[in-house]
């Protein structure tokens, strides 16, 4: 077989070099001599997948084995579970007997402290009547001892009220006399120092009245040398202003007298004689418009006063000799009428100019206003964007402290939460703790004393009877069901507190009948102590000594208490969950 195996593995390496060759992949058991590329002699390939079927084989037989292997390691660590749960419920039965122990002792425990209680009762009474007694007779000598008292205080207050009146009429008499003279001393010193306060009052008038008077007088020399001095500088420079509004007037004056007489000299005579004849009504003919005008213009009152330079006189424009005797009567006319329309188109420039300007003031004026409220609106809006800013700015600050304040009170309370836990978690386990070492070491004198009262009993028989007789006691029923068929591990952790309800309800049974014969408030304090919280086995009235659950071999399981103390239960239930 080795060698077909190794004669297959050679063809399939000549095959690999040949390039005409098929793959490995098409050799199960098919010719490759009807192929394309068949050139060489004709293989068998039967032996290579003989061989490929045979490995195939190998390898299904080493994933059963695995799966047996692994299938078997299941079971073990199912078996490991069970052994642990059982382990577990052999040492709760031996918690439970121990529980009984410490119930007998609690019920010994709680006799003696009934008995003691009575017996402190009868000793305080007893010494309640001795210190009652002992009080009356102190009462009585107390009585006799204040009577006396009594009226030694009486005498006293009688010689003392004697006492104090005589020493108050003395200090009645001795005031008046001080008081008598208190008073003409005090009349004395009055007079005397009014006396002195009026001259030193009149003294210090007249000093106040010099002081006063020079102090005006001072006044009133610096008040004329302050006239005198303002006087004269007002009159410099009143003179200096006169001389200079004389001169400037002058100047002005003759200026204008130079120009008048030029204006004068450039006038027509014969125009301005027919003006003022006209002006002076001697001429009967209908004047002219332009007559009229003048006439109108002389006789309008005259406009008031304002800030603008006054119009300029009317001036007649020289007109030749020739013109003037060519035409007298037409060629007037039209020298009359040409100064009206000159004046008339200075009129109108004037008012478009003046329309012009106060159009540019109100235009400059309103672009100023448009520019001051343009100014105005960027001011308000920035103010108001700073305050925008200064708000939203303080509302996030507002809105980051109150979260951070939320934050913080939140990791407060998380924290404060988990202390107290942890400081729950911790005192409850000290308590579990605490009680399982007072459980043990009442259990341990419980037992100590059972095996003391079974060797009173039986003095003929040994230590080894007495293992034998413990060892012998019928087992639990539900721990026999428990170890006697195989069961997972969460159908032992959620059904190992069934059985025990039966006990309880046992437990509660025996309790009543017991209660029915006891009366006393202690035995009724100790069934409510252990009424709902203690988990205990049925107690057998009829045999004369307790029947306790215990396993087949006591040395089998016991781990000690060390392994109670350190390790929590519920940690152990989570594990074999």
């Amino acid at each position: 077989m080795e060698t077909r195996v190794e004669s297959s593995h050679h063809v399939a390496a000549r095959d690999r070099r040949d390039l005409n060759a098929k793959p490995a992949m098409f050799h199960a058991g098919l010719s490759s001599k009807f192929t394309k590329r068949h050139v060489a002699n004709f293989h068998d390939t039967t032996l290579m997948a003989a061989s490929a079927a045979k490995q195939r084989a190998e390898r299904k037989l080493e994933r059963q084995a695995e799966a047996l292997e692994k299938h078997q390691r299941k079971i073990e660590s199912e078996m490991k579970k069970i052994e642990e749960i059982t382990e577990r419920l052999h040492r709760q039965q031996r918690r439970e007997a121990d529980r009984l122990r410490h119930r007998l002792h609690y019920a010994a425990s709680r006799i003696q402290s009934t008995f003691r209680e009575y017996s402190q009762r009868r000793r305080s009474q007893r010494e309640t009547a001795a210190i009652q007694l002992q009080c009356v007779w102190r009462r009585a000598l107390a009585r006799t001892c204040a009577t006396r008292l009594r009226q030694q205080r009486d005498a006293s207050r009688a010689d003392h009220a004697a006492h104090v009146v005589t020493r108050s009429l003395r200090v009645f008499a001795c005031r008046a006399r001080r008081r008598r003279e208190w008073a003409w001393r005090s009349y004395a010193a009055t007079t005397l120092q009014g006396a002195a306060r009026q001259w030193l009052a009149r003294r210090l008038l007249m000093r106040l009245r010099l002081i006063d008077a020079e102090r005006r007088r001072r006044e009133r020399a610096a008040t004329k040398l302050q006239a005198q001095a303002r006087m004269f500088l007002t009159r410099v420079v009143y003179l200096d202003v006169l001389f200079l509004v004389c001169r400037m007037q002058a100047v002005v004056r003759g200026f204008l007298v130079r120009k008048r007489l030029r204006w004068l000299l450039s006038i027509n005579l014969r125009a301005l004689v027919r003006f003022q004849a006209i002006v002076r009504g001697d001429e009967t003919a209908p004047l002219s418009p332009f007559a009229l005008a003048v006439q109108q213009a002389i006789n309008h009152k005259a406009p008031r006063k304002q800030g603008v330079s006054r119009r300029p006189p009317v001036r007649l424009a020289p007109l030749s000799v020739t013109e003037a005797h060519a035409d007298p009567s037409g060629e007037e006319i039209d020298d009359q009428s040409a100064p009206e329309e000159r004046l008339r188109r200075e009129e109108d420039l004037k008012r478009r100019l003046h329309e012009r300007k106060a159009l540019e003031r109100r235009r400059l004026q309103a672009e100023r206003r448009q520019r001051v409220e343009a100014e105005n609106e960027a001011s308000e809006r920035k103010l108001m964007e700073r305050e925008e800013r200064h708000v939203r700015l303080l509302m996030k600050t507002a809105l980051r402290k109150h979260q951070e304040r939320e934050r913080r009170r939140q990791e407060m309370d998380q924290q404060r939460e988990e202390m107290e836990r942890a400081l729950m978690l911790r005192e409850e386990r000290w308590m579990r703790l605490s009680l399982k070492a007072k459980a043990r070491g009442e259990m341990a004198a419980r037992e100590r004393r059972f095996s003391s009262s079974i060797r009173d009993s039986q003095p003929g028989s040994g230590s080894e009877d007495t293992d034998e007789e413990l060892r012998s006691l019928p087992r639990p029923q539900s721990l026999t069901k428990t170890t006697s068929k195989t069961v997972s591990a969460l159908e032992a952790v959620y059904s190992r507190r069934k059985p025990m309800r039966k006990k309880v309800s046992k437990a509660r049974a025996t309790r009543m009948n017991n209660n029915d014969n006891d009366k006393s408030d202690n035995s009724s304090h100790f069934n409510t102590l252990f009424k709902s919280q203690w988990i205990l086995p049925s107690i057998s009235s009829s045999s004369d000594f307790m029947t306790v659950e215990m396993v087949d071999d006591d040395a089998e399981f016991d781990y000690g208490g060390d392994f109670d103390d350190v390790v929590d239960e519920t940690q152990l239930t989570r594990l074999l969950c």
